[in-house]
């Protein structure tokens, strides 16, 4: 769940030089992760709207991949609890959307569903 996948241990984070798509300038931020998950060979690249500091769009190449990056929107941003999240997201090649419905923050979990 980005943006909160940022805050977790061993995620490595650096700022890389402005680009563009799509004619708007975006901060990118690369994201890999140091020995952590399934596939920690994974490299994402996050395009930020410099005025909103959303998350509007990744790329990325997974783990074992020498293909160039592929990326996907991150668009409907919604406030779910106190998170912003983008709950539709569409890759550009149009493959495959992704959309969440019905998308909901607890204020408290209760230990018993552990």
């Amino acid at each position: 769940l980005l943006p909160l996948k940022l805050l977790d241990p061993g995620v490595r984070l650096t700022l890389d030089p402005p680009r563009e798509h799509a004619g708007r300038r975006f901060e990118i931020l690369s994201l890999q992760f140091d020995h952590v998950g399934l596939t920690p060979g994974d490299h994402y690249w996050l395009f930020v709207d410099p005025q909103t500091a959303r998350i509007e769009r990744w790329e990325m190449v997974l783990e074992g991949q020498t293909s160039a990056p592929r990326g996907t929107s991150f668009e409907r941003h919604t406030a779910v609890g106190p998170l912003e999240l983008a709950l539709d997201h569409a890759t550009d090649d149009g493959q495959k959307h992704i959309r969440f419905e019905d998308v909901a923050a607890l204020g408290a979990v209760d230990p018993r569903d552990f």
